[in-house]
């Protein structure tokens, strides 16, 4: 586990620090664990921008508020390393906002302690495999595809056979359907 995480969670009192504390918080343990961001998207530095636009995608809860201060607690470092570890490993921020919220912090911290240990924060093998483990501590590797124009269809493998196959039949279907309302005018 990184070092310092344990020591960086414990320095965070009870009612919370400011973003711009949590912000040099999670910058400290990402240092710590040399973690390298190769998606250009992504920097490997956080700021409070990144807080809020994580908050906003639900991979970080809202801040507790003390008067009008936003406060943030141990959660927010947690997740926020968290997230910034997957997307070193190469997961998309999709798949980091649908698998972080289901998480416990006792399930992260425990899968951030085994990813020192087998480097990987402990949510699948690879970001990009088709079939992912589902034990308690894994996160799915779902696979979205625009069957039409404006529509996704998300799939997880791990729970049907024949992604591609069924993928394959959806667009189809969708064309069709599509085709036929253009056929009648747009009405079904």
């Amino acid at each position: 586990m990184n070092a310092r995480l344990p020591d960086l969670l414990n320095a965070i009192p009870p009612e919370g620090v400011p973003l711009e504390a949590l912000a040099h918080l999670v910058n400290q343990a990402l240092d710590d664990a040399q973690l390298a961001v190769d998606d250009k998207r992504a920097s490997e530095t956080l700021d409070g921008r990144t807080i809020r636009f994580y908050q906003s995608l639900g991979i970080l809860p809202r801040p507790e508020y003390i008067g009008r201060r936003a406060m943030y607690g141990r959660d927010h470092l947690l997740r926020a390393f968290a997230a910034k570890q997957l997307q070193s490993e190469g997961y998309s921020l999709a798949q980091i906002q649908s698998a972080l919220p289901t998480q416990s912090s006792d399930e992260l911290f425990d899968a951030i302690a085994a990813s020192r240990e087998h480097s990987s924060v402990g949510f699948g093998a690879t970001p990009h495999s088709a079939a992912r483990t589902t034990a308690a501590h894994s996160t799915r590797a779902l696979v979205t595809h625009e069957v039409a124009r404006g529509v996704l269809v998300t799939i997880d493998p791990a729970l049907v056979t024949n992604p591609t196959a069924l993928l394959e039949l959806l667009t189809n279907t969708t064309q069709r359907a599509i085709s036929q309302s253009a056929n009648h005018g747009g009405k079904s």
